[in-house]
């Protein structure tokens, strides 16, 4: 099953500084660890694809997730996964915060439509744990 991350911040100042190699780096790895289930075929069939849009609002303390939008030109599901920003930019480690919540909103997806997590659930702090110590995976914020 083919799974895509993007970015897309909605609110000014409020954003996290991973880069396009991270999105393409976790886009490898979840597709490689999950498998569509009947349910996800059912409702779109084999030939969609799941995109998770990673944003963030700056009064949420928790996930929040909006979608489906389906997109069936382009046979794309779309969620967009808004981060808790203040919570998690007040913590020792961040970005590190920041893909844990990234990770359990996945899985809030991924459940609805009954697709196994077990496989990305026990690789999930490996793959957290490359993203972090990866300079490639953080944009430059030097530059801004």
């Amino acid at each position: 099953m083919k799974i895509y991350f993007g970015q897309l911040y909605i609110q000014a100042g409020i954003s996290f500084p991973f880069s396009s190699s991270f999105q393409r780096f976790l886009s490898e790895e979840v597709s490689k660890l999950v498998e569509m289930s009947p349910k996800f075929e059912q409702s779109y069939g084999i030939e969609y694809e799941l995109m998770f849009r990673i944003s963030a609002k700056k009064e949420s303390l928790t996930n929040e997730i909006c979608g489906p939008t389906i997109f069936k030109k382009e046979k794309d599901i779309e969620y967009t996964i808004f981060l808790p920003y203040k919570l998690i930019i007040k913590q020792s480690n961040p970005n590190k915060c920041a893909l844990e919540f990234l990770f359990e909103g996945i899985y809030t997806v991924l459940d609805l439509y009954e697709i196994n997590t077990l496989r990305l659930k026990i690789e999930q702090n490996n793959i957290i744990n490359k993203i972090i110590s990866s300079s490639n995976m953080f944009k430059d914020t030097s530059v801004y």
